[in-house]
């Protein structure tokens, strides 16, 4: 919140006049729930607390034209997840998880596809689309 609010001059003068708050599945409860994923408590519930105040941020700025999203960019080949691959028994067993939200999940996509699914859902985004929780598809589809 506090860099939000440090934030908040420029964006009033800014054009596009959008907080983007960079999520994660991890912080959906019906995600959770089907995939069985249930470590990283911590992260998942610091997600989820950022979500809700994104969520409060758009109702309070929404006088103000300014529109908040919480977006989750997938399932991401990055520095972060490259021990995963390098683990068969991890990417396994993170890959029977999600298979269970989408069957027809075959692993991580690269981040250059995540981030133009990303900045194509946040070119969308409107009033009414305000203080949303979704994924890069603009939806609830965390994994591809």
């Amino acid at each position: 919140m506090l860099t939000i609010n440090a934030f908040l001059p420029l964006i009033r003068k800014g054009t596009e006049k959008k907080l983007i708050y960079i999520t994660s599945g991890a912080a959906d409860v019906d995600m959770t729930r089907i995939s069985r994923l249930t470590g990283q408590i911590g992260y998942s519930a610091s997600k989820a607390a950022g979500n809700m105040v994104m969520a409060k941020y758009a109702g309070d700025l929404a006088t103000e034209s300014i529109k908040t999203l919480s977006i989750a960019p997938g399932w991401v080949e990055t520095p972060a997840t490259e021990g995963l691959t390098q683990n068969p028994a991890v990417f396994d067993y993170l890959l029977n998880a999600f298979k269970r939200i989408d069957p027809n999940v075959k692993g991580m996509i690269p981040a250059g596809q995540s981030i133009k699914a990303m900045l194509d859902v946040i070119a969308r985004l409107d009033a009414e689309s305000s203080g949303a929780f979704v994924s890069h598809h603009g939806d609830k589809t965390w994994v591809d």
